[in-house]
């Protein structure tokens, strides 16, 4: 019993990242991607969830991130490259858990390597609408 009593208090103590849940984002901040002339967009409201007992990121472009890391201070997630078949690279970013800075890039490994587009979004919890 005191065993059982103790394992329940380590799970209660345990720090948020052990906690299972899904958090609603809403990310604000700006896109950018090569070319000629190069694009340049603000992006405001833009939806995100992040799911710490599925371990996944949804939101960004129409897929499903799996999430690759995480600490106290930041998530990681990433794909490899599926724009262009054929195609070599990685597609993924971080969110900072304590700021809410999302930083989500495509990278072509290409050689020289070429980024293709990134994102620099500012989060905060949003609460769904029902």
């Amino acid at each position: 019993m005191r065993a059982a009593l103790f394992v329940a208090g380590l799970a209660l103590a345990a720090p948020s990242i052990a906690r299972a849940e899904a958090i609603n984002l809403s990310c604000s901040g700006s896109y950018w991607a090569p070319g000629n002339p190069p694009v340049n967009a603000k992006i405001a409201n833009r939806g995100v969830q992040v799911d710490l007992e599925s371990k996944q990121v949804l939101g960004l472009y129409n897929t499903t991130f799996p999430i690759t890391r995480i600490t106290k201070t930041d998530i990681g997630f990433t794909l490899p490259w599926f724009f262009d078949p054929g195609v070599a690279g990685s597609v993924g970013g971080s969110l900072d858990r304590i700021t809410g800075k999302l930083e989500f890039t495509g990278l072509r490994s290409t050689i020289p390597l070429v980024m293709a587009f990134q994102f620099v979004l500012e989060c905060r919890p949003a609460r769904p609408l029902f």
